[in-house]
């Protein structure tokens, strides 16, 4: 999964948060649509970014790749994690 940019006006406000992403995974593991569903808006741009950006491995269906759909919570924080 690639890692969202956080965006300058969002660092210079304070904006912290999640965002939730709903996506659409192609057959080949291929995100196909990326869509904001929660989250600050400063946040939701950089976060679909991400989510269009990345690849997964395929949903199957016994030994079927198939289409899938799914969701993806980035956390947006200022501080580093202890």
């Amino acid at each position: 999964m690639v890692t969202p940019i956080y965006a300058a006006i969002a660092q210079r406000t304070n904006v912290e948060g999640r965002v939730t992403v709903e996506v659409e995974i192609d057959e080949k593991g291929n995100v196909v649509s990326a869509k904001a569903v929660s989250g600050h808006q400063l946040l939701r741009s950089s976060a679909e970014d991400a989510a269009r950006k990345s690849k997964f491995k395929p949903a199957m269906f016994g030994s079927q790749p198939i289409k899938a759909t799914g969701s993806i919570t980035y956390n947006f924080t200022l501080k580093p994690s202890k």
